[in-house]
């Protein structure tokens, strides 16, 4: 995986992180949300650092990440990496998309930084907010596919995804 310089920067995700193991580069963790619950809670796999659910949780088991062409890069060992993948919708009136972490890259839209937020788009995906997110149910990561605090689902609550760059996450 090759990472270019801009992507230098430790950031702290508070709900990813820049940089690649192999080029030194250092990977940091991805945080809860600046306002709600969430604000200690962090990004992860679940299971632990294995393709499975995404979820923003306890940052006792909190992964370390990037974003690298695209990607939403998890670092579970040296030179081994989950990759974020974005399920496709079922139809055109799902409100939120699922994610979760495999060894094979996503092939459903693009991760990216906006300032210090997490976006996800796709052109065949109209999204009103790109950085908009949801935790739902058991702390489940979801790309919220309509605006920030409008029509939320009651098992949901809006979340945005910010980088942190200090020295402690809490």
């Amino acid at each position: 995986m090759h990472v270019n310089s801009q992507l230098r920067a430790t950031l702290l995700i508070a709900a990813g992180v820049r940089g690649v193991y192999a080029q030194q580069i250092a990977w940091g963790q991805c945080g809860g949300t600046v306002h709600t619950v969430h604000l200690s809670s962090y990004l992860q796999a679940s299971p632990t650092a294995k393709p499975g659910t995404a979820l923003l949780v306890d940052r006792s088991t909190a992964g370390q990440y990037q974003i690298v062409s695209g990607q939403l890069v998890e670092l579970i060992a040296p030179n081994a990496f989950l990759c974020s993948k974005v399920k496709l919708p079922a139809n055109s009136s799902v409100v939120k998309l699922s994610m979760s972490f495999n060894t094979t890259q996503n092939a459903f839209g693009t991760f990216a930084f906006s300032g210090d937020v997490v976006t996800w788009s796709v052109a065949s995906v109209s999204r009103p907010n790109l950085s908009a997110w949801l935790v739902c149910g058991a702390q489940e990561l979801w790309i919220n596919l309509g605006n920030y605090a409008y029509l939320t689902p009651t098992e949901c609550a809006d979340e945005t995804i910010h980088y942190f760059n200090g020295g402690t996450v809490d």
